[in-house]
């Protein structure tokens, strides 16, 4: 079990460090939600009066929440593409052909992916 263990957290630590050596990705997690939620947020505020909303609350404050679970989703859709480029690149093929499961891999890669989530949320919170 430890080895297994091992195998994923190596490949868990690639992706965090591989996210993190991009500058431009790390730019793009952070700016992308903010200037979507400032945007979008202050646009449609004039214009949309959901019934039920409590007197007081804003759209922007309305919207906060979907902003996070969008930025959430768009994770998995670039950890998806994250995956893909690792096909192209031949790591994928690499790590295919060690002495380790397929379920270490996509462990491995999911606790990444998870992981780059949850610190871009923790951030925006």
């Amino acid at each position: 079990m430890g080895e297994i263990l091992l195998q994923a957290e190596t490949l868990w630590y690639r992706e965090v460090v591989r996210f993190i050596r991009q500058p431009i990705r790390v730019v793009s997690a952070i700016a992308t939600p903010l200037v979507f939620w400032l945007l979008l947020g202050a646009g449609l505020q004039a214009s949309f009066k959901p019934s039920g909303m409590p007197a007081g609350l804003d759209y922007v404050q309305y919207f906060y929440p979907g902003v996070i679970v969008l930025m959430l989703l768009f994770t998995a859709i670039f950890a998806t593409a994250s995956t893909v480029d690792d096909r192209r690149q031949g790591f994928l093929q690499g790590v295919l052909v060690a002495p380790i499961s397929r379920a270490t891999i996509v462990l491995g890669q999911a606790l990444g992916c998870t992981t780059l989530s949850l610190m871009q949320g923790a951030i925006f919170l």
